[in-house]
């Protein structure tokens, strides 16, 4: 069996970044997804929360802000816990495991689709740069009308 989320959407509020530990952090924050249907009633977005640990968090609350673009891959979890009146509570939440930038909303909005395409950068904490191109990797072109081997 597989928990796995992936889930792109925007920074709802800047993220809160505490220190539990001398070396250990966690990040908190919300973000917007746009539905992929706009229906006729309610929202036309799904609100997530998400919780980051460590150098993830510590990334998340360094380079991302309130509207920023965001792409999220980690799991599910739900924890459970008592308010100071003794009720039950529950709490569904995304384990992020690694982030993306997706774009920035500035120069998404003042570009375009060119810049929308174009912007997106895969970092992941603890690299100082995107992985590098596989150089002995083999490409074929395919020509229109030509069988594909799949």
């Amino acid at each position: 069996m597989a928990n796995i989320v992936v889930v792109s959407g925007r920074m709802v509020a800047d993220p809160e970044l505490r220190n539990i530990s001398e070396d250990k952090a966690v990040c908190n924050f919300r973000i917007a997804v746009p539905k992929r249907f706009k229906p006729q009633e309610g929202a036309d977005s799904d609100f997530f929360n998400a919780v980051a640990w460590n150098h993830t968090a510590e990334f998340i609350c360094k380079y991302f802000s309130k509207g920023k673009r965001i792409e999220l891959v980690g799991s599910l979890q739900t924890r459970n816990w008592e308010d100071r009146e003794g009720n039950r509570r529950t709490a569904t939440e995304i384990a992020v495991s690694s982030v993306d930038f997706v774009g920035d909303k500035e120069k998404s909005e003042s570009k375009g689709v060119a810049a929308q395409s174009s912007s997106r950068q895969a970092v992941r904490p603890g690299y100082t740069s995107p992985p590098a191109p596989v150089a002995d990797a083999e490409y074929i072109d395919y020509e229109d009308g030509e069988d594909l081997p799949f």
